[in-house]
């Protein structure tokens, strides 16, 4: 994970949501009590997914059904992740 990515509170807490709570959707991810506006939400998505740390998967044929779910090198950042 690099110190740009893991240096971001955005970018953890939702690294965080996801890893701790399962695959998640915008809209789950856009109500977390933090209180992350939209745009953000949609530049920290873009900025982790481009780092190979989560993936957008479809779950059913609406964009709306898509989710976030952690890949192999999201997966490894569990030990790091519950040490912070």
């Amino acid at each position: 994970m690099s110190l740009e990515i893991s240096g971001d509170k955005w970018s953890f807490l939702i690294i965080r949501d996801i890893m701790f709570a399962g695959t998640k959707t915008y809209d789950k991810l856009l109500k977390s009590e933090e209180g992350i506006a939209t745009n953000i939400l949609a530049d920290h998505l873009k900025m982790i997914m481009e780092n190979g740390i989560i993936e957008q998967v479809q779950r059913g044929n609406s964009r709306s059904s898509s989710a976030y779910r952690l890949t192999k090198k999201g997966i490894d950042l569990l030990t790091i992740m519950a040490e912070i």
